[in-house]
């Protein structure tokens, strides 16, 4: 199998795998015990929590520790309190674990607004500049889009300004750790990753949030992780974040990865001269989205997996509700366009050989469907 759905979950780094199953065995009192297995657990959450703060260099944060960086954005958007500030801003290309608690919040009776993207997938700041105001109670972005590998050229001015005004800042960063170090993560004032886009196991992740903020809890019933998520916590969810995240800063082969991306591309457009590249050359590394004209993407998709090949027609979530990517509607206008828009995410595990099996494969059923 070509495993090429990096973004949606990277492929397993069996040696994470190894050492949260032997902290699992090694730490498994419950942490709030006082006994010494207690002890044991409280340790190594600390422990981890502080190997995690350390490596993002954000030593005034928190770390609440989560199931997903769904929940992780949904504890970010519905749990802030900030006053009476009643606006909450988000962009068009945002995660649906963004967009949706905002559509929630626009229920309960909060102001919102959505920030268009151009044809790159940059925000709209003249649209930024007017929405963010001193009612503003939060603004929330991914710098790096999942879908296309955007880097929001205007990340720091768009913090810049909301803190003029006192909102919060909150950034998805799924795609960001790990894979850019353009990204200032101590400029906001909550950040959200996981362990499954950094070869770790699923259902880890957090939210980061500076020891000033102040949150209401979604899940209720214990004082665990500062009082904001009920439930006991798991030792070995802290250790293997940390371990995925310093693996993640410390090899992540980012200019192998650049590498395969460029070989694609150069590939595609020899092979496919009328495909299409939503993702610039200065993306992140490891996500490439193309639109095939004439081409819906579940059947590109289900074809290639036929032939033993994983892509993704959208973000993971996205797929699930089918439509094409929300993203490249933002992008293009287009529903057509995202109907025939896949994305190829890749990781240091690639090889040039997988690339070429791809670029072959792509060429010769896309030929077939056009015809």
């Amino acid at each position: 199998m070509i495993y090429f759905d990096n973004a949606a979950s990277a492929s397993p780094d069996p040696a994470l795998f190894r050492a949260r199953l032997n902290s699992q065995i090694n730490v498994f009192g419950n942490p709030a015990g006082i006994h010494e297995a207690g002890d044991r657990a409280r340790q190594l959450i600390c422990r981890s929590k502080d190997a995690i703060l350390s490596a993002l260099n954000l030593p005034d944060s928190k770390v609440i520790m989560t199931s997903s960086a769904t929940e992780s954005n949904n504890l970010a958007m519905l749990g802030l309190r900030a006053g009476d500030r009643d606006l909450c801003v988000a962009l068009a290309t945002d995660h649906s674990s963004i967009l949706e608690p905002i559509e929630q919040l626009r229920r309960r009776g909060m102001r919102t607004r959505i920030i268009d993207v151009d044809r790159h997938g940059q925000l709209d700041f003249e649209q930024m500049e007017a929405a963010v105001g001193p009612r503003t109670r939060i603004v929330s972005f991914c710098p790096v889009n999942n879908e296309t590998g955007v880097i929001q050229k205007d990340w720091e001015k768009t913090v810049r300004l909301a803190h003029r005004h006192g909102c919060h800042v909150h950034g998805d960063m799924v795609q960001a750790v790990g894979h850019t170090s353009e990204i200032d993560f101590s400029l906001f004032d909550s950040i959200t990753f996981s362990a499954h886009k950094l070869h770790g196991p699923k259902g880890v992740a957090c939210l980061i949030i500076g020891r000033d903020a102040e949150f209401s809890p979604l899940l209720l019933g214990g004082e665990q992780e500062y009082g904001l998520r009920g439930g006991t916590e798991d030792p070995s969810a802290a250790y293997v974040l940390s371990l995925a995240l310093k693996k993640s800063l410390e090899d992540a082969r980012l200019d192998l990865v650049r590498g395969l991306r460029e070989r694609l591309v150069d590939r595609l457009k020899t092979s496919m001269p009328f495909i299409r590249f939503n993702s610039p050359a200065d993306g992140v590394p490891n996500i490439l989205s193309v639109t095939i004209p004439g081409c819906d993407s579940d059947t590109v998709v289900r074809t290639l997996s036929v032939h033993g090949i994983c892509v993704s027609g959208a973000s993971a979530c996205s797929n699930l509700s089918g439509g094409g990517s929300h993203v490249i509607r933002a992008m293009t206008g287009s529903a057509e366009t995202a109907r025939s828009t896949a994305r190829i995410s890749l990781s240091k595990f690639n090889t040039a050989e997988e690339c070429d099996i791809f670029t072959d494969t792509l060429s010769r059923i896309t030929a077939s469907m056009r015809n």
